[in-house]
C-alpha cells in the first residue's frame, strides 16, 4: 500500500508509464509557511480560492473549474499517484486502460487518457526520437541474444536455440543500423546514450566487453559480429548472471519537482513550457529479482535536447481540442498540490483542515460524467471468434478464454468511441 502512494518507487516501476502526479514538495515537513484559512467563491461553475496566513495577507490560491477542484481534493486525499496509464495482458490484443479511482467514468479521466498519449503522438514519430527507441530496442536484443548464445554453449537447449534464431533474424537486419548509432557515432560508451552503461550493476561486464569488441569490429555486419562473439570468452556462474534483467519502454508524463513557499509561486499559472509537467521517454529496468526497484532511464542524451518538449508542444499549439485536455490538467495538477500540501499538513499545523470537507461539498455538483475506456482498443464478436482460433485448439481452453475476453471489457462499446 506504501508503494502504490510513492511517487518515487513508482517513477521507476517497471509496470508503470503513463502519467504520474502527486509528487511531495521537495521542502516537505520544512515548509515555514503558517496559513490560518482558506475561503473561495463560486460563479459560473469557477471557484476561486483565497488563503491567508498568520500575518492577516491574503494569497490568491487559484481558480479552477468546479470540477477539477472537486476531483483534485479527492485526488489528493486519496494519496495514489498514478492518474492514468496503460498495462499489457495476456491473450488480450489491446492495452488495458487503468485510471486513477477518482477520475473513472468523468470528463477529466477521459483528459487524462488523453494527455498520455501526447508523446506518441506528436514526438514519437520524429527522426532522432525514433533513432533513440528503435536502437536501444536493439542494443537490448542484442545483449540478451549475446548471453543466450553464452547459455546454449553449455545447456544445448532446443527452445534455447528456437529463441536464438528469432533474435539472429532481427539482428541480421538491424545490426548496421546499431553499429552507424553506437559506434560510428561514438555513443557506445556515453551513459546519456547507452542504458547498459547508465546501470551497469544490472549487465554482467564480461560479457558486454564481449559484446562491444564484436560490434566494433563487425563494422556492422552481423555474421561477423557472430564471429567475434564466438572468439570472446565468458565466464558465468549462471543464468541468472548472465540475464539480470529485461526492459520496456515507456512514454510518460510526470509532475514536476516543486517546494512551497509563501507568495503560492507552487501554484503559478505563468509558466513557461508545458510545466508544471515534464513529457519524456524512459526505459524502465525490470530486474529477475522483483522485489528491487531501479530508477528508470530517460534517455538524457535526448531529454538534454528538449526535442520532445518542442516538439509535444508545438502538437499541442496546433490542436485547439488538445490545448483545452492540456490546460486542465494543468488546473488539476496544481490543484491537487494545493490540496495535498493542505492535507500533509505543509500549509501549516493551523490550516483548518475541516473546511475542505465544506468545499468537497459544494464543488462535487460540478463533476461532469463520461465513460471513460476500459482498454485502448475493441474486440468485436468476429474478433473474438478468431481470436480464440489462433489461442488454442482446445475446446476447453476455448471456453475459458471466451469468459475471460467477454468478461474483462474490451467487449464494452465504450472502447470504440473512447469519450467521443
Amino acid at each position: 500500500a506504501s508503494r502504490a502512494r510513492s511517487f518515487k518507487f513508482l517513477r521507476g516501476f517497471r509496470r508503470i508509464g503513463g502519467v504520474l502526479i502527486g509528487q511531495p514538495p521537495s521542502n516537505s515537513g520544512q515548509t515555514g509557511v503558517d496559513f490560518v484559512a482558506i475561503d473561495w467563491t463560486i460563479s459560473n461553475g469557477q471557484i476561486r480560492l483565497t488563503l491567508t496566513d498568520s500575518d492577516g495577507q491574503k494569497h490568491h490560491a487559484g481558480t479552477y473549474s468546479q470540477d477539477v477542484a472537486y476531483q483534485a481534493l479527492a485526488y489528493a486525499a486519496d494519496g495514489r499517484p498514478v492518474t492514468a496509464t496503460m498495462i499489457k495482458l495476456d491473450i488480450i490484443p489491446a492495452l488495458k486502460i487503468l485510471v486513477h479511482p477518482t477520475l473513472v467514468d468523468t470528463q477529466l479521466g477521459c483528459e487524462a487518457i488523453a494527455i498520455d498519449r501526447f508523446v506518441d503522438e506528436h514526438a514519437a514519430n520524429h527522426p532522432t526520437v525514433t533513432a533513440a527507441l528503435s536502437n536501444a530496442q536493439i542494443l537490448n536484443i542484442l545483449y540478451r541474444y549475446s548471453a543466450l548464445v553464452q547459455i546454449q554453449n553449455y545447456i544445448k537447449d532446443t527452445k534455447l536455440e528456437n529463441d536464438i534464431k528469432k533474435l539472429e533474424d532481427n539482428l541480421d537486419v538491424r545490426l548496421s543500423q546499431l553499429y552507424d548509432y553506437y559506434i560510428v557515432n561514438n555513443r557506445i560508451d556515453d551513459p546519456d546514450f547507452n542504458f547498459i552503461k547508465a546501470q551497469p550493476a544490472l549487465y554482467h561486464q564480461n560479457l558486454w566487453r564481449a559484446i562491444r569488441a564484436a560490434l566494433k569490429t563487425s563494422k556492422g555486419n552481423f555474421a561477423a559480429f557472430k564471429n567475434a562473439l564466438a572468439r570472446q570468452h565468458v565466464g558465468f556462474t549462471g543464468i541468472e548472471d548472465l540475464i539480470r534483467a529485461d526492459v520496456a519502454t515507456w512514454s510518460g508524463v510526470r509532475e514536476l519537482p516543486y517546494a512551497i513557499d509563501k507568495n503560492l509561486s507552487f501554484l503559478s499559472v505563468e509558466t513557461p513550457g508545458l510545466q508544471p509537467l515534464r513529457f519524456m521517454e524512459q526505459i524502465a529496468f525490470i530486474p529477475a529479482d522483483e522485489e528491487k526497484n531501479y530508477d528508470p532511464w530517460e534517455f538524457p542524451g535526448l531529454a538534454s535536447t528538449g526535442l520532445i518538449e518542442t516538439t509535444v508542444s508545438r502538437g499541442i499549439g496546433q490542436n485547439p481540442r488538445q490545448q483545452a485536455i492540456f490546460q486542465r490538467i494543468k488546473s488539476f495538477t496544481l490543484a491537487q498540490r494545493l490540496f495535498r500540501a493542505a492535507l500533509n499538513g505543509d500549509l501549516g499545523v493551523n490550516f483548518p483542515l475541516e473546511k475542505l470537507a465544506e468545499l468537497a461539498e459544494q464543488t462535487q455538483p460540478g463533476v461532469q460524467w463520461k465513460l471513460t475506456p476500459r482498454f485502448n482498443g475493441y474486440v468485436s464478436p468476429s474478433d473474438l471468434e478468431l481470436l480464440i482460433r489462433q489461442s488454442s485448439e482446445n475446446e476447453q481452453d476455448s471456453e475459458s478464454i471466451r469468459e475471460f475476453i467477454e468478461s474483462c471489457g474490451i467487449m464494452d462499446e465504450q472502447n470504440q468511441n473512447p469519450c467521443g
